[in-house]
């Protein structure tokens, strides 16, 4: 393998571990049939070794400083109300003004994270925001020791050791139970997403936790994870609810599941008996009766930290990874607050 460098590979670095023409390997990346089996064979064996990247924007558009004014954000979900509310306030930076960022969503599928980051750095980005979906992500190494500033959010990295801006969600979860434990409520049920994510399993854990220390007994058919949509939300409650299980409080550990799970407690009429606490914050979230309590990730603050890291590492900084955690806030607004009733709601 040829030797790594300080700068990205380009496509002269290719042909010359190849021993063809810069127009041969042209030929190679664009897919031309104009070349001999051999030579594209040598082509995209040396592609491979340096694992370069072929840069799609157009060279006329590059900057004297090499810079393209351009950031990379890949996130889960860019419909989802924390996704789009973190790049709305990362575009308000003073640092990325004019700066074009180009967003991607993942959809918590592994297998695209590699593909859609590949795709994006070929625009020879100035930097990448990244939310990981892999359990590994030590195949950005090459362009982090190239020089690209990587930065992920609301999940650390494993593989690779570069920045991260978190929410402290073990503490979110911890603070919302203790909060329904403090009105008298020791049922409480649980939805969760997949606890393949980590933020999934810290809420999960946090939940957990301040059951256990506070002496409340945990019913695991009370705790419901894998809970992935609005739909699946209000299915999950109201199954529950159908089961005849006693509960008296439900802590939603995600904002699209909180929405789902308010539909099945109206349905049910239980909106004011039935304590709800949700984790994130909707623009909906005061308008619903009862307002809706919930758990929310400061988003400016991890904006601002994941923005500031990002600048620090374009231009030059050398400190060894960061790992930032931001403490979230509990918003009382009325639905968290529902004393538990002193017979339990749901009891056959």
């Amino acid at each position: 393998m040829a030797p790594r460098g300080t700068r990205r590979p380009t496509i002269r670095d290719v042909a010359q571990l190849a021993g063809v023409s810069i127009k041969t390997v042209s030929r190679v990346i664009n897919q031309s049939p104009e070349v001999a089996p051999k030579s594209r064979t040598r082509v995209e064996w040396a592609i491979h070794e340096l694992d370069f990247t072929p840069n799609v924007a157009a060279a006329g558009l590059r900057r004297s400083d090499r810079s393209t004014r351009s950031i990379a954000v890949v996130a889960q979900d860019l419909g989802n109300t924390f996704s789009s509310q973190l790049l709305r306030s990362m575009e308000r930076s003073d640092f990325l003004k004019d700066v074009a960022l180009l967003a991607a969503s993942l959809d918590e599928e592994p297998e695209r994270e590699r593909r859609v980051v590949k795709d994006l750095v070929a625009h020879q980005v100035d930097g990448l925001v990244l939310v990981p979906t892999l359990a590994d992500q030590s195949y950005l190494q090459r362009v982090v020791d190239s020089g690209l500033a990587v930065v992920c959010v609301d999940r650390r990295p494993r593989g690779l050791a570069v920045d991260s801006v978190t929410t402290d969600n073990w503490l979110g979860a911890h603070i919302a139970t203790e909060h329904l434990i403090s009105s008298g409520h020791r049922r409480i049920a649980f939805l969760g997403d997949l606890t393949s994510i980590e933020p999934s399993q810290d809420r999960l854990a946090g939940y957990l936790d301040a059951m256990r220390e506070a002496d409340c007994p945990v019913d695991r058919g009370l705790v419901c994870t894998g809970v992935r949509t609005p739909s699946d939300g209000r299915q999950a409650l109201q199954a529950l609810i159908d089961s005849r299980k006693s509960f008296t409080a439900v802590l939603v550990c995600r904002n699209d599941l909180t929405i789902g799970a308010l539909e099945a407690l109206q349905r049910n009429g239980l909106q004011h008996t039935v304590a709800l606490v949700g984790f994130d914050d909707m623009p909906m979230a005061p308008l619903v009766d009862p307002p809706l309590t919930v758990v929310r990730q400061e988003i400016d603050q991890l904006a601002r930290a994941t923005v500031t890291c990002l600048a620090e590492r374009m231009r030059g900084c050398s400190l060894p990874a960061r790992d930032i955690v931001v403490r979230p806030t509990l918003l009382r607004r009325g639905s968290g607050e529902i004393p538990a009733s002193r017979f339990g709601t749901l009891r056959a």
